[in-house]
């Protein structure tokens, strides 16, 4: 029996027969899906650490907020490592001037 499934990239059906695939009517809610807070959360540390790419299939509203909060966690990240690094450069210099 061919299954059916939706792609992300697509709002529509997609018939699958062996390696035959056939696009289908796009269905009546085929619209881009609605996601949780939890679930935007979850993308957002995803999309931050380089595990998943931004999902462009998302309602305008959300993908604002899902960008916004990727650039937060990207931009944490930066300054933690940029005062990591001053850090043990700091802590360096002084265990070399003993």
């Amino acid at each position: 029996m061919p299954t059916r499934r939706r792609l992300s990239t697509i709002s529509a059906s997609v018939d699958v027969r062996g390696n035959n695939l056939t696009q289908i009517a796009p269905t009546a809610n085929s619209g881009p899906p609605n996601r949780s807070a939890e679930h935007l959360f979850r993308l957002a540390e995803l999309v931050a650490s380089g595990e998943l790419v931004l999902p462009v299939d998302l309602p305008s509203d959300q993908l604002d907020q899902l960008v916004r909060q990727v650039r937060t966690r990207r931009r944490r990240r930066l300054v933690r490592y940029i005062a990591r690094a001053i850090a043990t450069d700091i802590h360096r210099s002084r265990e070399s001037g003993k």
